[in-house]
């Protein structure tokens, strides 16, 4: 430690007696001032909050002096009144309150509030400290909704308000429910406190946007703290076509396909070749379907129309290849007609498969919900030439939920003999059960379906969340040609199966989901079929097992399967079984698909040990998932090796081509095929049938009131019509265009008229629609008009509302026009606004009893009549003055009050009353 040496000491000394006397001078000094100091410690507030402050002043000056206050505070704070000036005597100590209100756009920080005291022209201060917290929020502001045409592009304007008291950065998202976003700028903004900034969000909308409304939500989201976003959501409105994009012929128009397919044998040096043409579609109130074609481009053929199909709502026809099923016990097949009609439950049903009806059918049905009867009735030309009629009656009934009974019987007349045929069916569910049974008897001389058969069904199935099981039992034989009764071959036949699908459960509880899958499967049949002539030249049994598995997870997929068959002659006494293998691998990577397998079958005489037959096969194949297709198989036979190559090609999207070239290598040689496929997709115009008609016209604001669109009346555009589900959008000047439509009448509706017009005529309005003509219609609007009525106290009784003459509230104002009386009264300002009213004259009324008492009109239009011009806003000033109340003087109030108890304890609770004034 150094030491002091006596020099320095002394100087230590002199130096705190000059602090002493400075300090004793300051005091000196103070004698005479205002002592001003914070009583409150420092306080945290929110921006926006109030603060209340306490200030201690103390007279130190010695005498009795008048104090003037002063505040101080931060700029844009404001404070709660200041301080009045006080007499303060000396040593006298008093205490100041001060409230101050934080300003909402205060940054986070310490502030000063000063109080400052002043008497004699000089001022003391005291500080009390104010830390304001930091506050973090965001805004965001929602644009009005706009209308827009598809192919177009529209933006919207968002304003993004930092509402914290802190700069922060924000990023922007924005996400239209149709993905319609293209612009987005800025994304990110950079915001102090209380500053805004404009966003803007670009959505442009394709042409095939369907009509109605997209929703826009916008996403504002801090960069300082994940819990500080904003959001908001706008509707976009997609209009309906516009006149000019509206298409639609009067003649018929059908979607058609072209379809053409040719192949060439390298090796054999043959060709052959296919083409049709199909066409589907509306034509006038029914439909239209057919398909002709050429079987061989290389022959000399003719077109063939392979279909020809019509139907409307009561009937259909069918030309070309047609067919239809009566029952299970009559059907017809072939080249030919087929008519069906239909009239409330009955129908009928019609064909014919030649020209001279000698082999055609009919059925009379009807049906209603519990209920299907039909009369069948087929004719057709037996091996002797001769015609003949088989005939069935079929009756169907749901008597119970769940349960079914169908019951047939037909029969053949044959050369005095007959053919008869009868069958009954049941059915009945019990959750999760299933249960028929079926009997049937059919003479071998019947001339329908299953001649010379005898036997039943019985069959029992059921399901559940992760397993599906089957077990059937059949018993059938057939007859001999002329007998009825005796049974030549008999068979019966056992079969059951169950399938586990061991994840359904799992993928339904997860919202039905099939990213995984793993099923089992396996069934059994045992088959006996034996001849009962004396001398049976038949009698075999049949065992048959198969089993697969089946697994697929994401992008691979795995099956294996397996048969057993085993096959006994009881005759000859020898058993053969056969086994076949099955294995497929499939797997998907980047768009490109991997398969492979391989099966395997042998068969094996059990009782001689022997192999019978042996052959195998595997394959292995490259395929893309995608456009273009394009696949490689390779395959290994026995003895053959064959390189299959696949390309499907889309240059447009109504155009596909698909190439193929298959070479096999095997003992025989070399062979070579290829094959070109194509299919194109177009409208057919069928301009020779003229089959619909459109309406057109215009939607404007009739100013003159005759219902005519005239010169210079306006039109209106972007107003959505109707006509049943189809919409359209009215364009320049109010035009319209719809398109075309099949004959009759329709109803014509707006939809969402701005509140700005009102309807003249009547809607929805009837159309009548002829075909080949286009029907004109014009839709008459006006636009509405306002009046605005203000009552107000005129205080100088002059006539004019003068600046501070308020309103008068609760007034009763009626106004009457043609059809039209509303009354109702003015707001608390004095005003009452009439809305949505048509041009016309009216009339207004004040109702004067309604008026402050002893009031009087000093405007002259208590009552008025005008006429309105469509789209003015009249405004109506009514001025009413009050009379001054008389007053009466008399003795002078007096003022008076008791309590109890009169002479109440400390504590006690005090009642008072003024009843003695």
């Amino acid at each position: 430690m150094r030491k002091l040496n006596p020099p320095t000491i002394r100087g230590v000394i002199k130096l705190l007696i000059l602090l002493l006397v400075t300090i004793s001078a300051l005091n000196f000094i103070a004698l005479g001032k205002l002592n001003v100091a914070a009583v409150t410690p420092k306080k945290e507030k929110n921006p926006g909050d109030f603060v209340s402050l306490v200030f201690s002043v103390r007279n130190q000056s010695g005498e009795d002096v008048e104090v003037e206050f002063e505040l101080g505070v931060p700029d844009g704070w404001a404070p709660m009144g200041t301080p009045s000036t006080r007499l303060m005597s000396r040593g006298e100590k008093d205490t100041i309150f001060v409230t101050v209100q934080v300003p909402s756009t205060a940054k986070a920080g310490d502030y000063s509030i000063d109080l400052g005291a002043s008497y004699n022209q000089e001022t003391f201060t005291g500080t009390a400290n104010v830390s304001v917290a930091e506050i973090k929020g965001v805004s965001i502001t929602t644009p009005r909704e706009k209308s827009t045409a598809r192919g177009t592009s529209l933006s919207y304007s968002f304003t993004v308000k930092n509402t914290g008291n802190v700069t922060d950065t924000f990023a922007i998202e924005a996400d239209s429910g149709h993905g319609w976003v293209s612009e987005i700028s800025p994304e990110t903004l950079h915001l102090f406190p209380g500053s805004s900034k404009e966003v803007e969000v670009v959505l442009s909308v394709p042409e095939d946007a369907e009509p109605g409304r997209d929703s826009l939500r916008v996403t504002v989201n801090s960069a300082r703290d994940d819990d500080i976003s904003g959001e908001t959501l706008v509707f976009t409105r997609v209009l309906p076509p516009s006149p000019q994009a509206v298409g639609g012929e009067l003649y018929a128009i059908l979607p058609a396909r072209l379809e053409a397919s040719f192949d060439r044998n390298m090796s054999g040096e043959t060709s052959t070749g296919s083409m049709n043409l199909i066409a589907d579609g509306d034509l006038g109130h029914g439909s239209l379907y057919f398909d002709l074609g050429l079987a061989n481009i290389y022959s000399e053929s003719d077109v063939e129309f392979n279909d020809l199909d019509y139907e409307e709502n009561n009937y259909e026809v069918h030309l070309g290849n047609v067919g239809t099923v009566f029952s299970d016990f009559l059907s017809m097949y072939g080249r030919g007609i087929h008519l069906e009609l239909f009239e409330g439950n009955f129908g009928l049903s019609l064909i014919d498969l030649s020209s001279d009806f000698t082999t055609s059918g009919g059925s009379l049905s009807y049906e209603r919900e519990e209920m299907y009867l039909s009369a069948n009735l087929v004719s057709r030309t037996t091996v002797d030439d001769e015609i003949g009629f088989t005939e069935s009656f079929l009756g169907r009934f749901t008597a119970i939920e769940g349960g079914e009974l169908e019951i047939e019987a037909g029969y053949t007349p044959s050369g005095g003999k007959y053919g008869g045929a009868y069958r009954a069916y049941a059915e009945a569910s019990i959750e999760p059960l299933r249960l028929e049974g079926e009997a049937f008897f059919v003479g071998p001389r019947f001339g329908g379906s299953s001649s010379g058969n005898k036997g039943f069904r019985l069959s029992e199935s059921s399901s559940g969340a992760a397993y599906r099981q089957n077990i059937d039992y059949s018993y059938y034989y057939r007859t001999p040609t002329d007998v009825q009764t005796k049974s030549t071959l008999l068979t019966d036949r056992l079969y059951g199966d169950l399938t586990l699908d061991l994840l359904r459960a799992a993928n339904m509880q997860s919202g039905g989901g099939t990213e995984r899958q793993f099923r089992l499967f396996g069934s059994v049949s045992f088959t006996n079929r034996r001849d009962t002539e004396p001398v049976p030249t038949l009698d075999e049994t049949r065992q048959v097992f198969r089993g697969s598995v089946f697994y697929s997870y994401e992008n691979i997929e795995f099956s294996l399967g397996a048969v057993e068959i085993l096959r006994t002659n009881n005759l000859s006494e020898e058993t053969y079984e056969s086994f076949s293998l099955d294995n497929e691998f499939g797997f998907i990577y980047e768009g490109i698909e991997f398969t492979a397998g391989f099966s395997s079958s042998m068969t094996q005489n059990l009782t001689t040990d022997k192999s019978v037959s042996t052959s195998g096969t595997s394959y292995f194949e490259l395929a893309t998932t995608g456009a273009p297709f394009l696949s490689f198989l390779v395959t290994n036979r026995e003895g053959s090796l064959d390189f299959e190559a696949t390309s499907t090609l889309n240059p447009t999207k109504d155009l596909e081509f698909s190439l193929s070239a298959d070479t096999a290598i095997s003992d025989n040689g070399v062979s070579l095929t290829g094959s070109l496929d194509f299919t194109y997709e177009y409208d057919l115009p069928l301009k020779f049938i003229i089959t619909k008609g459109r309406v057109d016209g215009y939607v404007f604001v009739d100013e003159n009131n005759d219902g005519v669109k005239g010169e210079g009346e306006e039109g209106v555009t972007g107003l959505v019509l109707s006509i049943e589900n189809t919409k359209v959008a009215t364009g320049e000047n109010g035009y319209f265009k719809f398109p075309t439509f099949i004959p009759g009448t329709y109803e014509l509706d707006i939809e969402k008229l701005p509140a700005k017009y009102g309807m003249e005529a009547e809607l929805p309005k009837e159309v009548e629609i002829q075909k080949g003509q286009t029907s004109y219609v014009e839709i008459p609007v006006a636009e509405l008009s306002v009046v605005t009525v203000m009552v107000y106290e005129d205080v100088n009784q002059d006539g004019e509302r003068k600046a501070g003459e308020e309103g008068i509230g609760g007034v009763g104002v009626t106004l009457k026009g043609e059809g039209v009386e509303k009354r109702r009264f003015t707001k608390s300002n004095g005003e009452v606004n009439f809305r949505g009213l048509t041009p016309a004259s009216y009339a207004l009324v004040i109702d004067q009893e309604t008026l402050p008492p002893r009031s009087e009109v000093t405007t002259e239009n208590a009552e008025i009549e005008f006429s309105l011009a469509g789209g003015e806003t009249r405004e109506v000033e009514v001025g009413s003055y009050q009379r001054p109340k008389k007053i009466i003087f008399g003795k002078p109030p007096k003022a008076d009050f008791g309590y109890i108890p009169e002479t109440p304890a400390p504590g006690a609770i005090v009642s008072f009353s003024g009843g003695l004034s």
